[in-house]
């Protein structure tokens, strides 16, 4: 999974074997999803208070993924 968020440089984070994630030290060339978002919105997603606005978030890929 590759995580753009604006403002920031692009991260990724695959499981291992052990169904863990973790932090990958470069992106992938053909990441299985890609979530997009504005800093607001991720905040929002990482807070679990409510849903961020109508399209503030672009899941490319794997969409059922990107929604777990």
């Amino acid at each position: 999974m590759r995580l753009d968020v604006e403002g920031h440089e692009p991260v990724a984070y695959g499981v291992d074997e052990a169904g863990r994630g973790r932090r990958l030290s470069a992106l992938p060339d053909e990441p299985t999803v890609v979530i997009s978002t504005d800093r607001e919105s991720f905040a929002v997603l990482a807070g679990g208070r409510r849903t961020p606005r109508e399209g503030a978030v672009r899941i490319v890929g794997d969409v059922d993924l990107g929604h777990r």
